[in-house]
């Protein structure tokens, strides 16, 4: 079969598909094992790989396969919540017949790049649907859409006003961003939101703020204004945010030092984060990330991460006291080699590095 002849009879498989009842088992089953034979199945390939499915929902040109696409996974979405709300039993098997439907109608919505445009309306009612799952869809379809994103940034403020930084902190902040690069007026509307009374909408801009470069430090006063005043949840934010302003001056410099010893954990964390990024005052921070290195409180994350990151960045700077941070990362890595934790070897990496960095200084 020609490759056009397949991504013909892939788009028209598609079309059976999210015509096709829900509950025909056997015909959902046929027609998902035969995309499958066709395109390969989703769940093991990369986007680079996906061009068959990404070509056939683009086939029609205007768009009109991907609404039906978006309807069928909405409506699947919604009838799938109500059977848990009901107390149906739910079948959770990654490979059955229902989540192979499922899956290949979510990652088409979600890696359709610029041509998800042609559907910018349905994809606006996904983000204000108040399912988090189909808000988390919608989002990834946003960030790979590029300047037509803009259109759905009434409903994007909306989401950060509803979710703060409790379901889509990344994808939201990195669409912001990817917009700020075109539309210069993000920055305005963010440092609004910077001082809103609604304390979702102020975290989530925060956290956006921390994924920026340094146009961050066009927002650099309000952001200090926070750090300093703030309750402690805000107060960590905005410290992650600064770090990305690029700024070292001695205000942000004395802000940082203080609350990378303070009682809350993600505070430290977060502290020490931005003092790594910004390489701030080596002569009295680096003593407090080396001893931070023995911190592992944490949810998620813990202080040690950070401290281990923030050392990646000082690297030959931490001069004097290299001795003692290769010392202290040496343990952690035979610990890390030894326990064999979830992440364990991302973390040895990390450690490496830091290593190679900071050995320089010997030299």
């Amino acid at each position: 079969m020609k490759e056009i002849e397949r991504i013909e009879h892939l788009a028209t498989l598609i079309n059976h598909l999210v015509d096709t009842n829900i509950n025909e088992k056997e015909k959902i089953t046929a027609i998902t094992e035969e995309i499958n034979l066709i395109a390969g199945r989703w769940h093991t390939m990369g986007r680079s790989d996906s061009s068959l499915y990404i070509s056939a929902i683009k086939l029609d040109g205007d768009g009109t396969l991907l609404k039906k696409v978006i309807k069928a996974y909405v409506s699947s979405r919604i009838n799938y919540v109500q059977e848990i709300r009901v107390g149906k039993q739910v079948d959770f098997d990654f490979h059955n017949y229902i989540n192979d439907r499922y899956f290949i109608l979510s990652a088409l919505i979600e890696h359709c790049g610029e041509f998800a445009s042609l559907a910018i309306a349905e994809i606006k009612s996904m983000l204000i649907s108040d399912d988090p799952e189909i808000e988390w869809v919608a989002c990834n379809a946003l960030k790979g859409m590029g300047v037509k994103a803009i259109e759905a940034l009434p409903e994007i403020f909306s989401l950060m006003q509803k979710r703060g930084v409790n379901e889509h902190p990344y994808t939201v902040g990195e669409i912001l961003v990817q917009l700020s690069n075109i539309f210069p007026e993000i920055i305005t509307a963010l440092k609004l939101h910077l001082s809103s009374d609604n304390t979702n909408l102020l975290h989530a801009t925060l956290f956006t703020c921390s994924l920026m470069d340094e146009k961050s430090a066009l927002l650099y006063e309000p952001l200090i204004d926070i750090a300093k005043s703030k309750t402690e949840n805000t107060k960590s934010l905005a410290i992650l945010a600064l770090g990305s302003t690029g700024k070292k001056d001695e205000d942000l410099c004395e802000i940082l030092l203080e609350n990378a010893t303070v009682s809350e954990w993600y505070i430290r964390g977060n502290a020490i984060n931005s003092m790594g990024r910004l390489q701030v005052s080596p002569e009295k921070a680096v003593p407090i990330i080396i001893k931070a290195l023995d911190d592992t409180e944490g949810h998620d994350w813990n202080v040690q991460e950070r401290a281990i990151a923030a050392l990646v960045n000082y690297g030959s700077l931490v001069g004097n006291y290299a001795v003692d941070a290769i010392a202290k990362l040496k343990a952690i890595r035979k610990a890390l080699k030894d326990e064999q934790q979830e992440g364990w070897i991302c973390q040895i990496t990390d450690v490496n590095d830091a290593l190679k960095k900071i050995r320089s200084a010997l030299s």
